[in-house]
């Protein structure tokens, strides 16, 4: 078993099943973001953190920061809704872990919109966001695309989507 541990926070089942898709393909452990509060997290050569990003709001960062150890052993992974593409996520990521004075790796990964799953308070803030994007016309393809994605629950979770970030991962352990 590598010394790697993989934390993640999820709502919806997404960041908790590319956690279990990375402890399978790096051969380590993944815990919930409660439970890694009783861990030793110094003692691992590597940890990532997952998490998600709803409305630009990348989810439980302060705590995640407060957890990490070292910035150079810990990577950041965050699911969210919208397409590998879509620019707003990466602007919203970069800043909040900016805002956060926390330089860290991170990576972005397409899931999806479980709202059977979600919690009211968020459930109510995607119908907000979808009755507003039904009142008003889109500006611009990000808008068009968000307005289509906001719709529906679907799952467009990818097991290949975790390679850049694997890469990078055995890249590292290897240069140790």
């Amino acid at each position: 078993m590598n010394n790697i541990l993989i934390v993640y926070y999820s709502e919806t089942g997404f960041t908790e099943k590319y956690s279990r898709w990375l402890s399978e393909d790096l051969d380590c452990m993944a815990v919930s973001l409660d439970s890694a509060k009783r861990h030793d997290l110094s003692s691992y050569d590597k940890i990532l953190f997952g998490t998600w990003i709803m409305a630009g709001e990348v989810q439980r960062l302060s705590e995640i920061q407060n957890l990490c150890p070292d910035e150079d052993k810990c990577v950041l992974f965050v699911t969210g809704a919208a397409p590998a593409n879509f620019a707003d996520n990466f602007t919203a990521i970069h800043t909040a872990l900016q805002n956060s004075d926390f330089d860290i790796k991170y990576f972005y990964l397409q899931s999806g919109l479980n709202y059977q799953k979600m919690k009211f308070r968020n459930k109510m803030v995607m119908k907000l966001m979808n009755v507003m994007m039904k009142i008003r016309k889109p500006v611009g393809e990000n808008e068009r695309v968000l307005k289509e994605i906001i719709k529906n629950s679907f799952d467009n979770s990818r097991r290949e989507y975790l390679e850049p970030m694997e890469t990078y991962i055995k890249i590292g352990l290897e240069e140790k």
